[in-house]
């Protein structure tokens, strides 16, 4: 089953500036997404994804009354600014990121390079699609959800509280080079999001043998479930198996949907 992502911020990918002066192209992070602005944040979202960057601007504008400290909204504002060629609330905005956010974060390193250019009329923030090219509209965004369950030999299934998990983008492929890690919570539940769309291999280890390893397929504005327990688990079920090849892109998801 999957179900429409609603009242969820969302954190724009990395920038790169048009024209002869810009930033390099920068990694997504995932680290600062917050769930802020309720609906007007889920409009503005909306807007950026189709290009309308006025009224993505707008919206975002009216969702920093009610959250004025929204690292996440600042720094989409900087971007909708710079596409509007609103110079001075660019500036405005990315100095706010720069101050605000961590040192090491991807949104202070960007809005750093952006503030060093030195920026200009028309220096628009542009966010990669994919190693190919850059579009001005962000990357589609998806979320992963589930619930981890598991039963010993003779016993009943309980949450599993605290269990790592990754998501790891798959070579060739929109979702190269991304990463995500979790802890499910006290109930043992999980949910990634802002996840960039495309396929990727879930998992809880990197080396050694996991107890998970499943491709999952992470739809544009979607939540897609997967339910993780001992009847999906390696050996059993893996889809990665040791010296063998991924599945193709084209294969299907697994999971409920």
């Amino acid at each position: 089953m999957i179900r429409r992502i609603a009242r969820r911020g969302v954190v724009v990918a990395a920038l790169s500036l048009a024209g002869c002066q810009g930033a390099p192209p920068a990694e997504p992070v995932v680290s600062v997404a917050v769930d802020v602005g309720g609906d007007v944040a889920a409009e503005a979202r909306a807007a950026m994804v189709r290009g309308d960057w006025p009224v993505a601007a707008r919206l975002l504008r009216t969702a920093l009354t009610r959250e004025p400290q929204s690292l996440n909204l600042h720094y989409r504002l900087a971007i909708s600014a710079t596409h509007l060629d609103a110079h001075e609330e660019a500036v405005r905005e990315f100095q706010w990121v720069e101050a605000q956010a961590p040192a090491d974060s991807e949104e202070a390193s960007v809005a750093r390079a952006w503030l060093a250019s030195p920026p200009r009329q028309g220096a628009r923030a542009r966010a990669p699609q994919d190693a190919g090219g850059f579009t001005d509209v962000p990357p589609a965004i998806g979320a992963l959800s589930g619930h981890v369950l598991w039963a010993e030999p003779g016993g009943s299934s309980q949450p599993r509280n605290r269990q790592l998990l990754m998501l790891i983008g798959l070579p060739g492929t929109p979702t190269k080079g991304q990463r995500y890690r979790l802890r499910t919570d006290q109930n043992g539940r999980y949910t990634f999001k802002d996840v960039t769309a495309g396929p990727y291999q879930l998992t809880d280890a990197i080396a050694g043998q996991p107890t998970w390893r499943q491709r999952v397929v992470v739809e544009p504005g979607r939540e897609t479930v997967i339910d993780l327990s001992r009847s999906n688990a390696a050996p059993g079920r893996d889809d990665f198996p040791a010296g063998g090849a991924p599945p193709s892109p084209g294969a299907p998801a697994t999971g409920r949907r």
